[in-house]
């Protein structure tokens, strides 16, 4: 004879699996989420951290580079009257080949590229900032390339091939900074210790500008 189903208990034992489950599936979610949000903080900690380094570094490139121009214009006030302070003018003249470089520090950014984390920023507008961002890094970083050039194709070459360093220190012979060659070298280096000065302004604006951005959603 067969026993007679208690449907009510029955039901009742599905509802109790279905709740456990759900239950599991709900805890385990939530784990997820809050694990992805604290890699999510983490990435932009060190943003932030990487974000204020490249700032420190262009707001002393700035400074040195304009330091440079001032030279030059010291530098060109001995040109246009010749005096006998070349002690002075000298080391502000060599020191002009001395590069002034940007590293901008990008292995965070690199990391979440790379490893598909950057889904972990759910936020459309932060997400456009950060890549904004590191393009004007290139951008600065071509500029600063530029200068770099300029200094090893001319400055170094006249460095290596113009100057007679003997007639400099044993003849005091200064006729090198008469020149058209000269003249027209340091005007150029002028001008592109200006547009660097600018390239690092707008890079810190950037940094700035995306340190704000992270600020606001780490709180």
């Amino acid at each position: 004879m067969l026993k007679k189903i208690n449907w009510r208990y029955a039901l009742g034992e599905i509802l109790i699996v279905i709740f456990g489950i759900t239950i599991a599936f709900s805890l385990n979610s939530w784990a997820e989420n809050s694990k992805s949000k604290k890699e999510k903080n983490k990435y932009l900690q060190n943003l932030v951290k990487d974000l204020a380094t490249d700032t420190m570094m262009l707001d002393s490139n700035i400074i040195l580079l304009q330091q440079r121009k001032n030279d030059i214009t010291t530098i060109r006030k001995y040109i246009s009257t010749p005096n006998n302070r070349m002690d002075t003018i000298l080391p502000k003249f060599y020191n002009l080949s001395t590069p002034i470089n940007f590293q901008p520090r990008n292995i965070t950014y690199q990391t979440l590229i790379n490893s598909g984390d950057f889904k972990l920023i759910d936020d459309f507008e932060l997400k456009t900032l950060i890549q904004e961002h590191y393009l004007k890094n290139e951008e600065v970083l071509q500029i600063y390339g530029r200068q770099d050039i300029l200094s090893e194709k001319y400055v170094g070459n006249f460095f290596m091939h113009e100057l007679n360093f003997r007639d400099i220190y044993e003849n005091k012979d200064y006729s090198f900074m008469q020149t058209n060659f000269f003249a027209n070298m340091i005007g150029a280096l002028y001008s592109t210790f200006g547009v660097k000065i600018s390239s690092s302004q707008e890079g810190k604006l950037s940094c700035k500008k995306l340190m704000a951005a992270i600020d606001k959603e780490l709180k």
